[in-house]
């Protein structure tokens, strides 16, 4: 066992044209105990199916980009966190790249090539739809005592146009149990401040799984709430121990050196910011061995928000608008101005290692993409 990843099935690694460098896609496994510490943190993983040996088994997709020549590298993996399963660090670093590069031509400018960084993305987010060109993680789903457990699920979009039909995506992952039930609700208010929504008499609107239509249509600026029952919640902070254990095992490895590193950076722009923010608070830069996991850490236009990741129902596809900004907002503990405890982003008992950390926050990102 590397870490607490169990195996990694790969294909055959291709060249990238003549840069020096080979892909790698594969399917990395992992078994954590629910019962560690360490992940007892993660919502619902106490009512996982468990394996034989009594830990809780679960997979996703891997991508990595590496120097043929192991001394041709710099002993650094640059992991990124995959924004809605794309890649985007040779896209973002490396002016004139595609995201996934198969000629010389494709890796632009080469600038992280030229730096010899190794790098890796990992699937994380739970309702990325299945394709080969996006990267997702397959999760157990909770259950009582081995029974379905069915719960509302809700969203709230606004849209920039009158429409007849609205298709929530950020509900894309839960289909409704019977749409025409009491728990199918839609409402509207003119102002998102406003403290209530006024209810939309149900023989108005339909609901056709994620699609909501409307008679009369929606109106554009207002805000609008859809409530609906969807039935086996996914354990998605699950996604926070693959980033953990790939990360993990990409610094602690043993048996084949599949990228040899000294170093673990890791990257996230926008959701993917708040993501690492998130990663950070709840105390995933530890592994199960108490080992540090990253060496340092960039969250970009991520501003003081986290992801809605490690709760029962998540919406991390959400732009968060309403929802990611959240006390604690700094590193160093603050005092709640609603009366709550300390707390800070870094400072709190679940943290034991902290990586060197670089925010990048410009006027044009807000941090909610």
């Amino acid at each position: 066992m590397l870490a607490e990843v169990t195996r990694v099935d790969i294909g055959r690694p291709v060249d990238v044209g003549t840069t020096g460098y080979e892909k790698i896609i594969g399917t990395v496994h992992f078994a954590v105990d629910p019962k560690h510490p360490r992940n007892r943190g993660i919502v619902d993983l106490d009512k996982a199916p468990v394996a034989a040996d009594g830990r809780v088994e679960f997979s996703a997709d891997l991508y990595i980009l590496r120097p043929k020549a192991a001394d041709a590298g710099n002993g650094t993996a640059l992991i990124e966190v995959s924004n809605r399963g794309n890649r985007g660090l040779i896209t973002g670093f490396n002016r004139g790249g595609v995201a996934d590069p198969v000629t010389e031509a494709e890796v632009g400018d080469g600038f992280l090539m030229r730096q010899g960084f190794t790098l890796v993305t990992v699937g994380w987010e739970f309702d990325v739809p299945k394709n080969d060109r996006l990267l997702r993680i397959d999760v157990p789903v909770a259950t009582d005592g081995g029974k379905p457990i069915s719960g509302v699920v809700h969203s709230t979009f606004v849209l920039e146009a009158a429409a007849g039909e609205h298709t929530v995506t950020d509900l894309a992952a839960y289909a409704p149990v019977e749409p025409e039930g009491a728990d199918s609700r839609l409402t509207v208010r003119l102002l998102a401040s406003d403290a209530e929504g006024r209810e939309i008499p149900r023989a108005r609107w339909k609901l056709s799984g994620q699609t909501i239509t409307l008679e009369g249509g929606f109106e554009p600026g207002k805000t609008y709430e859809i409530f609906y029952r969807a039935s086996n919640p996914p354990i998605a902070g699950l996604g926070f121990a693959a980033f953990r254990d790939t990360a993990a095992w990409l610094r602690h490895p043993t048996g084949d050196l599949m990228a040899p590193v000294q170093f673990v950076y890791a990257f996230g722009a926008s959701q993917s910011g708040r993501f690492l923010r998130s990663f950070l608070y709840e105390g995933f830069n530890t592994d199960e061995s108490g080992r540090a996991v990253l060496d340092a850490v960039m969250a970009h236009i991520a501003g003081v928000s986290r992801i809605d990741l490690n709760r029962r129902w998540p919406l991390p596809r959400s732009l968060g608008i309403y929802s990611a900004t959240a006390f604690p907002f700094s590193d160093a503990t603050q005092r709640d101005p609603l009366g709550g405890p300390p707390d800070g982003l870094l400072e709190n008992v679940r943290v034991m290692h902290r990586p060197k950390l670089i925010y990048t926050n410009t006027p044009v990102g807000t941090g909610t993409g």
